[in-house]
């Protein structure tokens, strides 16, 4: 449980994009777009932070006007998406070519804000607004992202950073 730390409320921001990591309160460990794949479905996990060019998200408000916004890998120029693994049975977070699909869409908390996440020592639940799930990062070096619903739990925290 997040203790002492405002949880999914942001000050609104001036700029209309930022570059960002994506910390997890929990492991300590930034989003990673796995060894730098390029392709779309590559899987994203959770690294140790070191400000690779993979770890790094453009984040910026949605184009449709939901209050909703994205991420897009500064690398590899791909959106983090959630798509389906029916073989497993679970939800993956993955990158995928932009296209502005609400499954590439994200929200604090489930609540469009219409303001990007701050970086700084706010922390933030990560809802995917297609599904209404929270982004969830594993306890291991590069243990695939996640979705899972959304809980208290600090795996399903996250800071950004610059």
């Amino acid at each position: 449980m997040v203790a002492g730390v405002l949880a999914g409320t942001a000050t609104p921001a001036a700029a209309t994009t930022n570059l960002v990591a994506m910390i997890n309160y929990d492991n300590f460990q930034c989003s990673d777009v796995y060894l730098g794949q390029r392709q779309d479905f590559a899987p994203v996990v959770s690294e140790p932070c070191a400000h690779y060019a993979e770890q790094m998200w453009w984040v910026y408000l949605t184009a449709d006007g939901s209050g909703a916004f994205e991420f897009k890998n500064y690398l590899t120029d791909k959106c983090l998406a959630v798509t389906f693994d029916a073989f497993f049975l679970t939800w993956r977070v993955v990158q995928t070519t932009c296209h502005g699909g609400t499954e590439q869409q994200w929200t604090y908390n489930g609540t469009p804000t219409y303001t990007l996440p701050v970086p700084g020592n706010i922390v933030y639940h990560f809802v995917n607004r297609r599904y209404g799930l929270c982004l969830t990062a594993g306890g291991v070096n590069g243990a695939r992202l996640v979705m899972n619903s959304c809980g208290n739990t600090n795996n399903q925290y996250w800071w950004v950073r610059n």
